[in-house]
């Protein structure tokens, strides 16, 4: 395995031939990729491809998120409080959150990926609902809210209907407290007013003011903190 050094980070690199017509490269990590390419292809046009690609290799690294095997899962942070976790074989599917001794076992007749990820969003959920409801009624009185539901959105991290209806990606209780809450101030402006305007900015500074910074975490950091691929 190959190394290179790109803007002070290390990257290891493994290049694999193939019976294909093209080079391409992925990454694999924050920090490692391959290059893929015909058996054929001479060094210096392997080379000349990885200098032309090592700001895109560097840029897109920093975004890359890796999600994590649910049954190597030990703990989690929901709103900035870590928590233990046990995943534990058993003959029902269960989970058992402790606020207290802030631990968490999950009981499961599956210890596989997909299987997990499955009981896992289906009382995480429940959860999630719990905490952005308290959350609201901290915030103040919002008897405009029509309905309040839950998803596990790719570009989103919540959302407010015309008609009142406000929706949550599920995983913002894996962020920090104050970015959970600025998503949840964020929509709750929109109950009265709908744009992005200079005047919904107005609004949402009384909320949050620190929502410059808040909204910038979540254009760059937020994903990061998932556990489950949207």
């Amino acid at each position: 395995m190959a190394k290179i050094t790109i803007k002070h980070k290390q990257f290891s690199y493994t290049i694999k031939r193939k019976p294909i017509r093209s080079i391409n490269l992925r990454l694999v990590s924050t920090s490692a990729f391959t290059i893929s390419c015909p058996s054929l292809t001479p060094k210096i046009t392997i080379n000349r491809f990885l200098n032309q690609h090592l700001n895109w290799i560097y840029k897109n690294s920093a975004k890359l998120v890796i999600y994590p095997k649910l049954k190597n899962l030990t703990d989690l942070n929901i709103l900035g409080q870590k928590y233990l976790v046990r995943i534990i074989l058993a003959n029902k599917n269960k989970i058992i959150f402790n606020h207290t001794t802030k631990t968490i076992k999950i009981f499961t007749k599956n210890i596989t990926q997909k299987y997990l990820q499955k009981i896992i969003s289906k009382d995480f959920k429940k959860l999630s609902l719990n905490l952005i409801k308290k959350q609201i009624n901290k915030i103040g009185n919002f008897s405009t809210i029509k309905k309040i539901s839950l998803r596990n959105q790719k570009t989103r991290f919540g959302s407010c209907s015309s008609r009142g209806h406000l929706s949550f990606n599920w995983q913002i209780i894996f962020f920090p407290k104050d970015k959970f809450r600025h998503i949840i101030c964020h929509e709750l402006v929109h109950l009265k007013v709908k744009n992005h305007q200079k005047n919904y900015y107005l609004v949402l500074s009384k909320l949050d003011p620190n929502w410059k910074v808040n909204n910038r975490w979540l254009k760059t950091d937020a994903k990061k903190h998932f556990l489950i691929k949207p």
